[in-house]
């Protein structure tokens, strides 16, 4: 097959979950043999670039473009940047004929659909319209209009969670049928690094890895490790990922006693394979109370450490997480549950362990990279055909 991705925040510049989704795709794509080339508008809090950018990174091409600006008005240029963007794809099909392009939902980047004859295939990860759903807040109109828009045009529709394709398919009453296939973790297998017990030190671990914002539920989580450490409880609360709002990131550090700032440490963002990993392997419980979430790549990969894992009861979450057999889950918005749900697999060391085990085991069964490569690839087979 020869892809187009719509990706605007592809590795290494700052980026989500849809940029490792697509980074992770791309090069398992490109080791089968495959041909994928990923192109995108790069707003300049992701990268800020002065011209167009061509580069090859692990065999999957890319193609970077700067953040579009015309008239210095926002609303027409992020109606413009979408005409810009559309007239760039049909420049590139005419020199290369691709299988599909594949975008997100999110701001609606291809209201018009696929330029050229080729389909469209839109991957709902989590759009503007489902955040400001979710979140209870106003989202764009504009660009709930192009998300609208880009469904309706779109040839195949596939989710990475059954909560995103159910609130999508409600919001803008889309009737076409939508393919659920699950992220899968990229990992390797470090079985010499797990450890899910309380360390001999006493000190009980937390960690939370991921964007450090509202969404994520970063400031419910640190009130409820001040709540667990006034009970008695001695425990460590560690925070890595990118700061995404230093406003925030101001308010957190308020919230946080004198006498108690050794014990909340903001590791800022990490190298995954030679920082994370380590600092997952080394915790004890890792807790992700987040109020949006579409899939959550953050407890799988934990699961794939056999740590126990704390996720939230919203969005997406039951279905990555049993609550009390893979892990459990809890309300995001309530501290005290959350450091209630922390305390039992504290207090309960079997209950710990069984449920490691079996995040450990549903990690691999369910969410493995190589699971995900092969049911997008089987996906992807069955939509070219109806289109050649």
């Amino acid at each position: 097959m020869n892809i187009l991705y719509n990706c605007y925040e592809y590795p290494p510049s700052q980026h989500g979950g849809v940029g490792t989704f697509y980074r992770d795709l791309a090069e398992a794509l490109v080791k089968q043999g495959h041909c994928v080339t990923v192109v995108g508008i790069y707003f300049d809090n992701v990268l800020k670039l002065d011209k167009i950018i061509q580069e090859e990174i692990n065999g999957v091409k890319i193609i970077r473009i700067p953040q579009y600006r015309k008239t210095g008005i926002n609303r027409i240029d992020t109606f413009l940047s979408r005409v810009y963007f559309r007239h760039f794809l049909q420049r590139l099909i005419k020199k290369e004929t691709f299988d599909f392009i594949e975008s997100p939902e999110g701001s609606g980047w291809l209201p018009l659909g696929a330029p050229g004859n080729i389909p469209l295939v839109t991957r709902l990860h989590v759009g503007q319209g489902v955040i400001g759903l979710m979140l209870k807040r106003k989202s764009s109109h504009m660009l709930k209009t192009f998300e609208k828009m880009q469904l309706r045009r779109s040839n195949h529709i596939v989710a990475v969670s059954g909560y995103i394709a159910n609130a999508t398919a409600s919001l803008y009453a889309i009737k076409k049928n939508i393919r659920v296939l699950y992220n899968g973790v990229k990992i390797p297998k470090i079985d010499s690094y797990i450890n899910s017990h309380v360390d001999n030190d006493g000190i009980c671990r937390i960690l939370f890895f991921g964007s450090i914002d509202y969404k994520k539920g970063v400031k419910e989580l640190i009130l409820a490790s001040l709540l667990l450490i006034g009970r008695g409880y001695n425990l460590s609360l560690s925070i890595a990922g990118k700061l995404t709002n230093k406003k925030y990131y101001t308010e957190l550090l308020q919230l946080i006693p004198t006498d108690m700032k050794e014990k909340v440490i903001f590791c800022g963002p990490l190298n995954r394979e030679k920082e994370l990993f380590p600092l997952i392997a080394e915790s004890d419980v890792c807790c992700f109370p987040s109020k949006l979430e579409a899939f959550g790549l953050a407890p799988v990969e934990a699961m794939a450490f056999r740590k126990p894992v704390v996720f939230t009861c919203l969005g997406a979450g039951p279905e990555v997480i049993r609550d009390g057999v893979d892990g459990l889950l809890c309300d995001p918005y309530n501290p005290e549950d959350i450091a209630n749900k922390i305390a039992i697999f504290i207090d309960n060391p079997e209950m710990r362990v069984s449920c490691a085990n079996s995040g450990y085991n549903r990690a691999w069964k369910e969410f493995s990279s190589e699971k995900m490569l092969q049911n997008n690839i089987d996906y992807y087979n069955s939509c070219i055909p109806t289109h050649r």
